[in-house]
């Protein structure tokens, strides 16, 4: 069986002993820093399943460390767990703008966090499980626009993964992107929501977001009525 493994970030070696000790016992390989820099270099070379990530650390807090490994395609989509005696609402904020949701106030019941990181684990192969069924085409329609055609199958989960797939096959001179849905097995209202915060996310980037729906005619008039998404859509007259 293949050991998971884990990067644990925190500069105070009697939890990160503990946190050893505990996950080497349940088949998870450890890695171990105490600052953010070490951890962003383990990170893409070692390719961990989730980052265990103490906030108060020397030369490169938390904080800073999140950033940066969401600007590299290695390390962007690997779950991080925060474990931090001192936080607060706009830390949390701000974190949550990072895509960062997952956070443990320490002193932190070990059985807590074996179950936290249990659960980071199954939805994140989960989700990989999910993307492999997602198909994506490209076109290039003329100088700056690009269409991407979806087919197979299409959940909520799909979206950071989707996010840096049309992140890697973007030209330098795209400002505008089509999303086709097509002949896709299940699509709804609340899938069209959750690309429109792909077009929120592009769009600070100054780059358009369109969603075509020619192919699924008895989804159009529903859409249609909802303000929120009505402006995202083309091709369905």
């Amino acid at each position: 069986m293949n050991r998971r493994k884990i990067l644990v970030v925190d500069d105070d070696p009697d939890i990160v002993e503990l946190i050893d000790e505990t996950f080497s016992a349940k088949n998870y390989t450890v890695l171990k820093t105490d600052n953010g820099y070490s951890a962003i270099s383990k990170a893409r070379n070692e390719h961990p399943d989730i980052i265990i990530l103490d906030l108060m650390l020397p030369r490169l807090d938390g904080y800073q460390t999140c950033k940066k490994l969401k600007e590299f395609s290695e390390t962007k989509n690997i779950p991080v767990l925060i474990i931090s005696a001192h936080t607060n609402k706009e830390m949390l904020l701000k974190l949550l703008a990072l895509g960062i949701k997952n956070y443990l106030a320490k002193p932190f019941d070990i059985n807590e966090l074996i179950k936290r990181v249990n659960i980071l684990y199954r939805n994140s192969k989960k989700n990989i499980k999910i993307e492999s069924n997602l198909k994506i085409s490209i076109k290039k329609i003329s100088g700056d626009i690009m269409t991407f055609i979806l087919r197979g199958e299409f959940e909520r989960a799909d979206t950071s993964w989707l996010i840096n797939e049309l992140e890697n096959r973007l030209i330098q001179d795209t400002k505008k992107i089509i999303i086709n849905i097509d002949e896709l097995k299940t699509v709804g209202i609340d899938h069209i929501k959750y690309l429109k915060e792909i077009h929120q996310y592009f769009s600070q980037k100054d780059i358009r977001v369109k969603i075509s729906l020619s192919d699924l005619k008895g989804l159009r008039a529903n859409l249609i009525k909802n303000s929120e998404i009505r402006d995202l859509l083309i091709g369905y007259y």
